[in-house]
């Protein structure tokens, strides 16, 4: 007996709805890093070697912005 919910049928349906939730949820996620990054948020990558130069910088208050901010 045919049964409309076959797995070929289950599969098709099954993909048609996934993939566009799961390209969407890319998309967006690729947009909101890109929107990060030209928000300035790429750059405050923080080096475990400069901790010292940081700190000693920030108990000298001589930590000045290279920005000029």
């Amino acid at each position: 007996m045919y049964s409309p919910t076959s797995l070929l049928v289950l599969y098709t349906f099954v993909y048609a709805l996934v993939c566009p939730l799961v390209h969407t949820s890319v998309f967006l996620h690729t947009m909101a890093f890109r929107l990060l990054a030209l928000l300035g948020t790429a750059n405050t990558t923080f080096y475990y070697w400069d901790y010292n130069t940081i700190r000693s910088q920030y108990e000298t208050g001589t930590n000045k912005d290279p920005r000029g901010e």
